[in-house]
């Protein structure tokens, strides 16, 4: 998990226009296991060319051993 404080998550592009990916961190990301969300696993871990951005970026904030996600627009 991300060091205890708040970050605004990091994000990349997967499977198609206006479709991402949020973590807490890089390194939170890098952790992750496989996700069962998926039909075929590995296409979350293929980022996707293009210029499109996430309307609203979440925040994480850990505390301890608690992690939650703030989505505010």
């Amino acid at each position: 998990m991300a060091a205890s404080g708040k970050e605004a998550m990091v994000w990349v592009r997967i499977l198609e226009e206006g479709v991402f990916r949020f973590d807490a961190s890089e390194a939170a990301r890098a952790a992750a296991g496989p996700s069962l969300s998926f039909a075929v696993p590995r296409r979350r871990e293929e980022p996707r060319a293009g210029g499109d951005r996430p309307a609203i970026v979440p925040v994480c904030e850990v505390v301890g051993d608690v992690q939650r996600v703030v989505v505010e627009d």
